[in-house]
């Protein structure tokens, strides 16, 4: 669109190019995949606010770095590494809170 492509259409194009088809959805993308303890290129995380737990952000990781359509209009693909992206070393746990941001990330994979 003219306003660019969100995190899940990221996702779900870049499966695509790849022959692997994904739900269109953040959440429904979520829901088909299995944890992680590491993360290989091509895996994707996962963002959920505290509050609700419920999944709404969904970036591929690159193998050093997370591949992201930014919320912000206009929406544009950035590359940032989990550091720069949450304050802190990239986790190795299935599900982590970070702490201050109010998120949960979790690790996702096929």
């Amino acid at each position: 669109s003219d306003s660019g492509i969100d995190c899940s259409g990221l996702s779900y194009r870049a499966y695509a190019h790849v022959q692997r088809l994904l739900p269109r959805d953040a959440k429904d993308q979520w829901k088909i995949c299995r944890p992680v303890d590491r993360l290989k290129p091509g895996d994707l995380v996962f963002a959920a606010p505290e509050t609700t737990g419920r999944v709404n952000h969904v970036m591929v990781w690159s193998g050093k770095t997370l591949i992201e359509a930014t919320d912000a209009e206009p929406r544009v693909v950035r590359e940032v590494t989990f550091e720069e992206k949450y304050g802190i070393a990239l986790p190795t746990l299935s599900e982590t809170k970070i702490p201050e941001t109010h998120l949960i990330v979790y690790l996702r994979s096929f």
